[in-house]
């Protein structure tokens, strides 16, 4: 079994401008200032520090095994102000 496959570009008849202005339109969008490059980087780095701190967070919490076999973090909602 042989499978063969062309480029679009080599072949009559397929119009490739859209694709070529969608490429020119995304290459000569506007940049973003500066400063709002800045604040968006802040904004990533706080985020993913929030994500390792909860991550750390629920690797310390008791837990117990789900009917799949997932670990999910034991609660008591018995307990008085909710198992905390």
């Amino acid at each position: 079994m042989v499978a063969l496959t062309y480029d679009h570009a080599g072949v009559a008849g397929i119009d490739t401008a859209p694709q070529e202005a969608a490429k020119k339109a995304v290459a000569s969008a506007p940049r973003k200032a500066w400063y709002v490059r800045v604040f968006d980087a802040m904004i990533e780095a706080r985020m993913q520090q929030a994500r390792r701190e909860i991550n750390l967070y629920t690797l310390r919490l008791p837990y117990t095994i789900d009917e799949n076999g997932n670990r999910v973090p034991k609660s008591n909602v018995n307990a008085p102000l909710g198992g905390w």
